[in-house]
């Protein structure tokens, strides 16, 4: 369990100064040479490679900013047990560039409103980017054995465990 909470919070924090930080750190070096009294000689190449990774880091934060701001509000609707408003929140992140665990959110809430088949297609599409999260085969397991389907349940399990044994220690 301290393993997945130390990923989630690793991924969910890393993710967000993976696109805030380095904007922030090169606008600062961008407005250093404009701020500075003294000329520094800059090469064109040079500033010209500045400006553009700015501009890249700008423009992603612009696309994904609304993204992390929608998973938020659906995160705080499933921690306030509203699971219908989450997925509706959640529903609007798709086609973030960043999708991180919001498919695995979707499949936890759609599972526990008793819509197994739904769950298993969330879990399904997380899996195609995520495939070795044991969280995933774990909560497959479990719907899969609501099923009763004993023999995919079993799979599930073994995979989870195989994948993610320190975590499920």
């Amino acid at each position: 369990a301290t393993g997945v909470m130390l990923h989630n919070q690793i991924d969910y924090n890393l993710q967000f100064l993976g696109i805030a930080l380095p904007t922030a750190v090169l606008s600062a070096l961008l407005l250093r040479g404009v701020l500075r009294k003294k000329a520094m000689p800059i090469t064109r190449t040079r500033s010209i490679l500045e400006v553009t990774a700015v501009m890249f880091l700008l423009i992603v934060f612009v696309l994904e900013g609304r993204f992390l701001v929608l998973g938020k509000l659906g995160r705080t609707a499933e921690r306030q047990g509203k699971p219908e408003m989450a997925l509706t929140w959640l529903d609007h992140t798709r086609g973030s560039l960043l999708p991180r665990d919001t498919e695995l959110t979707r499949a936890q809430l759609l599972q526990s409103l008793h819509r197994p088949t739904e769950a298993l297609d969330a879990l399904t599409a997380y899996a195609k980017n995520n495939a070795e999260d044991a969280r995933v085969w774990q909560l497959r397991g479990d719907i899969e054995a609501s099923l009763g389907r004993c023999v995919a349940a079993r799979t599930s399990y073994d995979t989870a465990l195989m994948l993610g044994w320190l975590n499920l220690l």
